[in-house]
């Protein structure tokens, strides 16, 4: 037997975990505002940013290491109702989402006033977007204030 007796065809598929596909991404509170900004480099049905303004991941929706009080996705924005941790239960917040779309940049400009807790540059924002039931987020960030 020699190798040329032994063919054998192999084909090898090869998947790649998808890296993050959610850039530029940015919070700032100015005095009557929180604006959140992120680009999807990819289309999902849901884009939805998480907002831990408290600072306690022991509170809210867990995700990405923080305790999300609220959440805006598309065009609507939700105070967390369910028990502390995975419990996905949100109540929609009565007020204005002002939210436009710009070459698969999303911005969201809330309303200080609608939400119950202060956003303090310890508050933390996740983006995330979802398809499928696959979701996708960006790293953890900062708010940043501008006071003027």
């Amino acid at each position: 037997l020699t190798n040329d007796d032994i063919v054998q065809e192999i084909t090898v598929t090869s998947t790649t975990p998808p890296t993050t596909s959610i850039s530029q991404i940015s919070a700032v509170k100015i005095p009557n505002s929180l604006i959140l900004s992120a680009t999807y480099d990819i289309v999902y049905s849901y884009h939805q940013a998480f907002i831990d303004a408290d600072n306690n991941p022991a509170t809210g929706y867990f995700v990405k290491s923080i305790g999300a009080d609220f959440l805006v996705e598309n065009s609507r924005y939700y105070d967390h109702k369910g028990n502390i941790g995975s419990d996905w239960l949100w109540q929609q917040i009565n007020g204005t989402v002002t939210s436009s779309i710009n070459n698969h940049q999303y911005v969201w400009q809330l309303p200080l006033a609608s939400l119950k807790l202060s956003i303090t540059s310890s508050s933390k924002i996740v983006f995330a977007g979802s398809k499928d039931d696959k979701e996708s987020y960006s790293a953890v960030i900062s708010v940043i204030i501008n006071n003027s």
